[in-house]
């Protein structure tokens, strides 16, 4: 015999069944992490690890960077030289009327 569940039909019991599923999934995520603390680590510390890595080694042939310099120092953070220059501020466009009434009229030409 199978037993149907009962869909909630107001929107409390539908957000009060929602917290108790995501109650529910997160006690059984952090039993998880308590009994193997490996995959957590290798997953939090490693992975980051690993990806910067090949970015930075295996594909940094392939990469240009702008205003010369290595291709690990621009992945890697930490304020590579290139990205810690301030940018030059460019002018906003403007058309050559608008440029013309924002000249300052010079005294005596």
């Amino acid at each position: 015999m199978t037993v149907t569940p009962v869909i909630p039909r107001t929107i409390c019991s539908r957000l009060g069944w929602a917290v108790t599923d995501a109650w529910v999934i997160t006690r059984r995520d952090l039993a998880h992490w308590a009994r193997q603390p490996g995959a957590v680590i290798a997953s939090t510390l490693l992975f980051p690890v690993m990806i910067v890595l090949m970015f930075g080694y295996l594909l940094g042939g392939a990469m240009t960077v702008p205003g010369g310099g290595a291709s690990v120092d621009t992945v890697s953070s930490g304020g590579s030289e290139p990205f810690c220059r301030p940018r030059p501020r460019i002018p906003p466009r403007t058309t050559p009327a608008v440029a013309q009434a924002r000249r300052p009229a010079t005294a005596g030409v």
